[in-house]
């Protein structure tokens, strides 16, 4: 669990940056708001593919509909999670009024952790045995051989 979610933060960052590089070039153009539903929605497309071939890599390898079903329903938790990092963004841009990059670096944090939850407890939960311990793990699988 420790190896997966040291590799969740580092997708996670490059993410972030991406999020932010996009944020910044549209802002100029679009309204704040806008500019960083954008630059997550577009993070979160690359997010997908690194969680899936990295972050959660020791899953089974899927094609075809198991693997558009995968992804629809990774789109459908970052939908949501784009509706948590607008609204903690909206909050804090009225509240604090502070740097936006600052404000979209915590409205991502806090996304975060609710997409780690929904990805590794439902989008990519197969490649956990049936006990529901991680695949990562050769402990569970030394223990349960005996």
């Amino acid at each position: 669990m420790v190896r997966r979610i040291a590799r969740f933060g580092a997708v996670g960052m490059l993410c972030l940056c991406l999020q932010l590089a996009v944020m910044k070039l549209t802002e100029p153009f679009l309204p704040v708001l806008a500019a960083n539903a954008i630059g997550f929605i577009t993070s979160a497309q690359l997010n997908f593919t690194l969680s899936y071939l990295f972050t959660w890599g020791d899953s089974k390898r899927q094609s075809g509909w198991h693997l558009a079903a995968k992804w629809f329903s990774y789109c459908l938790v970052a939908v949501g999670a784009t509706f948590i990092n607008s609204a903690a963004f909206a909050a804090l841009h009225i509240l604090l009024r502070a740097r936006m990059e600052l404000i979209a670096v915590f409205a991502t944090v806090v996304s975060t952790c609710c997409t780690f939850l929904f990805n590794h407890f439902l989008v990519f939960r197969s490649q956990r045995s049936r006990h529901g311990k991680d695949g990562d793990s050769t402990v569970y699988a030394r223990m349960e051989r005996g």
